[in-house]
């Protein structure tokens, strides 16, 4: 949709019934994901498992824990993890603080989850003395 220039152009493309298109935001380094996605997610939650998000779904840390329900009174919301693996198998870990994204909203502080994420929530440290 932009020339060599970076001007707006229209493709000379023609489609037919039921051609799918996907557009990507020119801003993007990368182009989204798309399809369905799978995260797993583990530890002090109430239901713990795969999250599946339809192609349609927004698919971050936000829409997670509404699609979750919430936390529960004993999960650690400010120390989640996420664990990924990029393309050479190599595991990366993010930090997450979702009281700070569920408390203030704000779509900056949103993570985006990928096909295949594994989110662990630890459990709250409790002291008794």
């Amino acid at each position: 949709l932009v020339s060599e220039e970076g001007r707006p152009s229209i493709p000379d493309v023609k489609l037919k019934n039921n051609d799918v298109v996907y557009v990507f935001s020119s801003d993007a380094s990368t182009p989204a994901e798309v399809g369905e996605k799978e995260v797993y997610v583990l530890g002090e939650v109430s239901k713990p498992g795969v999250y599946r998000f339809s192609t349609a779904e927004p698919c971050s840390m936000m829409h997670l824990l509404f699609k979750m329900g919430g936390l529960p009174a004993y999960a650690n919301t400010k120390g989640i993890k996420i664990i990924r693996r990029d393309k050479n198998g190599n595991e990366e870990e993010i930090k997450v603080n979702a009281e700070k994204i569920l408390k203030e909203g704000k779509p900056e502080d949103d993570v985006t989850l990928e096909n295949g994420d594994r989110i662990v929530v630890p459990a709250r440290r409790i002291s008794l003395f």
